[in-house]
């Protein structure tokens, strides 16, 4: 599958694509139609503490730099193990799939960012 959209002066552009295995009829399809360039993910653990063996927290800064001429929101998806809950975040996430997400906002040759902390039960 090939996915187009209009350029800033509206002529269709090529923006990715991806295939499409067998599927059952009525079944949702996800697309990875290709990164996006002009921006940039950090990711940096600030904290980690082991409670015991099954337990500990750990802190992470996310900050997303975006070097394009275009505002973007990006889907931030954490994995993370076992059995666990946000204890803080700065913005706002959903649990999907037992995977925390945000939905950022970066401006136009800009950066944004979020904090979170996480407690984990193996």
């Amino acid at each position: 599958m090939r996915l187009y959209g209009p350029d800033s002066s509206g002529a269709q552009q090529f923006l990715g694509e991806d295939r499409v295995g067998d599927i059952p009829i009525g079944d949702d399809v996800k697309l990875n139609a290709g990164k996006a360039f002009d921006v940039r993910v950090f990711r940096h653990q600030s904290d980690f503490r082991r409670q015991d063996r099954n337990k500990f927290e750990a802190a992470y800064e996310i900050v997303l730099v975006n070097g394009g001429t275009k505002v973007e929101t990006v889907k931030i998806v954490e994995a993370v193990p076992g059995d666990w809950r946000l204890m803080d975040s700065d913005q706002p996430h959903t649990r999907e799939n037992n995977q925390a997400v945000w939905r950022i906002t970066v401006p136009a040759k800009g950066k944004a960012g979020f904090t979170y902390r996480v407690a984990v039960r193996n």
